[in-house]
């Protein structure tokens, strides 16, 4: 089984805009990159992806970072293909003189618009993430380019 994960996995990188919605509406439209793994099982596809969404504030000494860890399920055979995602998120609010930070439950739910030509997949997505401490929410729109190499 574990062989079977290892050569079956699709490698990727995600790049894109984020507009917050919910909450932090003292915030500019932020960029987002994602590193991601995913491997096809039967049922769906499971991924793995490394997140960083940088935004800047209204005011010029505010900015909120956002890094992340999130699991979740796909569909890559298909071509338009639901995607949930699930993880942690490390959250830094920062305004000049001080600065907060702390965990919180990062999620996200999206559909892909699949482009494949042999090995490659290109593919641009659409999604709510949001971020919560479970007492307050924030909402993010955003768009992603993706690109994907099955090895």
């Amino acid at each position: 089984m574990l062989c079977y994960v290892l050569f079956c996995l699709t490698a990727g990188i995600e790049g894109g805009v984020h507009q917050p919605i919910i909450g932090f509406n003292d915030l500019h439209p932020g960029v987002a990159f994602c590193i991601h793994a995913e491997t096809a099982t039967r049922p769906a596809d499971l991924q793995a992806e490394l997140l960083a969404v940088f935004h800047e504030g209204l005011n010029r000494g505010y900015s909120v970072a956002l890094y992340g860890i999130r699991f979740g399920i796909t569909k890559n055979r298909w071509l338009i293909a639901p995607d949930i995602r699930l993880g942690i998120d490390y959250l830094a609010r920062e305004l000049d003189p001080g600065r907060e930070s702390g965990l919180a439950f990062g999620y996200a739910a999206g559909i892909r618009f699949a482009i494949r030509r042999e090995l490659l997949m290109i593919y641009p997505a659409l999604f709510y993430e949001g971020v919560t401490d479970f007492k307050t929410h924030a909402g993010f729109l955003g768009i992603r380019l993706g690109v994907a190499h099955e090895i």
